[in-house]
């Protein structure tokens, strides 16, 4: 036989993280496509009831092969306020051409 790869041609997904709520889930997926990683959100077991509505875990999946570099992504520290700051005023003088009023 040809192993694994023979049996699953399509890529192989793991559970890299397991969000509390399907907000928490974007920012994680958003994370991760920002360092163009794919994900694919589901519903956690037990959580894919109706009466849960938009609340309730969710799975994180990504390849195998991106199962290290999101870890990575997922650990990295957050931006601190002065890089965020930063961050917005570069995001606004982008949309504006300008820079932004002072606070």
């Amino acid at each position: 036989m040809g192993g694994a790869a023979a049996m699953y041609p399509h890529p192989m997904l793991r559970v890299v993280c397991t969000p509390r709520d399907a907000l928490e889930a974007d920012v994680v997926r958003g994370r991760l496509n920002d360092a163009g990683i794919l994900t694919v959100v589901k519903r956690s077991v037990g959580s894919d009831l109706p009466q849960f509505g938009g609340g309730g875990a969710r799975y994180v999946y990504v390849e195998d092969r991106d199962f290290d570099r999101a870890n990575a992504v997922l650990n990295e520290p957050p931006p601190s306020d002065q890089e965020l700051a930063e961050l917005s005023a570069e995001s606004y003088r982008e949309a504006t051409g300008h820079d932004p009023p002072p606070d």
